[in-house]
């Protein structure tokens, strides 16, 4: 049993958590943190963050139920490769250790958060047309790259898993979706079918601290529920702005993790 102190710091991380993977993503690496300072195994707080994460995003699904349709080709897209990628992952996590990941990480985080802040001018040297509702609906070949890149990012998801959701939405915005509400609700059926497979996996190994799991789930429901809801209520530009620093901050956490282990 653990104790007080540190069912509430958990709690607390599971709301901020799930907060922030209902507007941005990265809300892994706050959990993560969080067993790490108080002294879980880094291979256990991951797997623990993953399963504890699940209630949560489902949370946030229920939230953008209304701004995504289940006739979208693109939801398919992100779930299949959700799981597929989502279980790669989870397999090669509990049969290596997850030092060369981690190196990756401020790498893929830093590169995410650049493409979503810069995607309208990129946009513009690719010569398409700047434009506030969303682009004509991705078909053919862009499909099956989108396919392809929600593989690589759920495998990262399923061994790693912080910052997904940026690499999610920017991969959405160049897909041609510019509204946020529905790139919300897209990357979180992405996250959904991600954790669940990987979680699964991690509950069928036995790689779960279930006191740990339990202290982050209430606080990650109420977060991913109320994240949701700022996020859809609030001004576009708003919420972009918001992902970008979420992007920012937990980019210089990677790296500052990184120089520092």
């Amino acid at each position: 049993m653990l104790p007080l102190g540190h069912l509430v710091l958990l709690s607390f991380a599971g709301l901020l958590a799930g907060a922030m993977n209902s507007i941005a993503g990265g809300g892994s690496l706050v959990t993560f943190g969080a067993m790490l300072a108080i002294g879980i195994s880094p291979t256990l707080a991951n797997t623990s963050s993953s399963v504890a994460l699940v209630p949560g995003a489902l949370g946030s699904l229920y939230a953008y139920r209304r701004d995504v349709s289940r006739k979208d080709p693109l939801l398919w897209i992100l779930a299949g490769a959700g799981v597929v990628g989502g279980a790669i992952g989870a397999f090669l996590l509990l049969r290596s250790g997850d030092d060369l990941f981690a190196r990756l990480v401020p790498w893929l985080l830093c590169g995410a958060t650049l493409l979503f802040a810069f995607q309208g001018r990129v946009q513009k040297w690719l010569g398409a047309k700047p434009t506030d509702g969303d682009l004509p609906p991705a078909a053919g070949w862009r499909l099956w790259a989108l396919f392809a890149f929600q593989v690589v990012v759920a495998t990262y998801g399923g061994y790693f898993g912080a910052g997904m959701g940026i690499l999610m939405l920017s991969a959405l915005a160049f897909s041609g979706v510019r509204n946020l509400s529905r790139a919300n609700g897209l990357k979180t059926v992405g996250a959904v079918a991600i954790n669940s497979i990987a979680a699964a996996g991690f509950i069928w190994s036995g790689h779960v601290h279930w006191t740990a799991v339990g202290a982050i789930t209430g606080g990650a429901i109420l977060g991913g529920f109320g994240g949701a809801f700022f996020a859809r209520k609030a001004p576009q530009q708003m919420v972009r702005s918001a992902i970008v620093v979420v992007g920012l901050v937990i980019t210089l956490i990677s790296f500052w993790r990184l120089l520092t282990h």
